[in-house]
């Protein structure tokens, strides 16, 4: 039986980018439509953060209890994978910090980290004051910005499926 991995291991995802990197290294021209598709998800991860910015620039500074913590600042093998697939590699993480302390990557004006290179759940996490927040403006602009973050989940979920499909050839 597998030992289980530690916190440390666990969070430490350095052999998952060596791994998938590699992969996108020896199959590069098989996963070009997988490249051109992690960069349409940057864009429309771009596109939705200016929504998302103007609700969080109003909402977090006053917050009591900051939801970016060291805990679920790590990219995750899907992110992995989407961050290979735009030649990008994984952030170097600060080891030793404890899961409750603020996300190392936590500026004073918020994430230093562009948008489209943060984990999914960093982007895609709302809490409640914020999702009220966001809910309270402009109907149409809310229903914009839903309906690009459903298209911007299919893209992504086709960017992992094509990964996948090639990984098992």
């Amino acid at each position: 039986m597998k030992k289980p991995l530690s916190v440390e291991e666990y969070l430490d995802r350095t052999d998952d980018y060596l791994r998938i990197s590699s992969f996108f290294a020896l199959h590069a021209a098989q996963l070009t439509p997988l490249r051109a598709l992690a960069r349409e998800v940057a864009e429309l991860t771009e596109q939705t953060g200016a929504f998302i910015q103007a609700h969080t620039a109003v909402v977090c500074p006053s917050c009591a209890k900051v939801c970016c913590a060291t805990r679920h600042s790590y990219h995750e093998v899907a992110d992995i994978i989407y961050l290979c697939a735009l030649g990008e590699a994984i952030p170097v993480y600060e080891k030793g910090r404890a899961g409750s302390d603020p996300c190392q990557f936590m500026g004073e004006r918020g994430c230093l980290i562009a948008r489209s290179l943060r984990p999914y759940r960093c982007n895609w996490y709302f809490c409640t004051p914020l999702l009220e927040h966001m809910q309270s403006l402009s109907a149409r602009r809310y229903r914009r910005f839903m309906e690009m973050t459903t298209e911007l989940g299919r893209k992504r979920e086709a960017l992992l499926d094509i990964y996948r499909e090639t990984e098992k050839e």
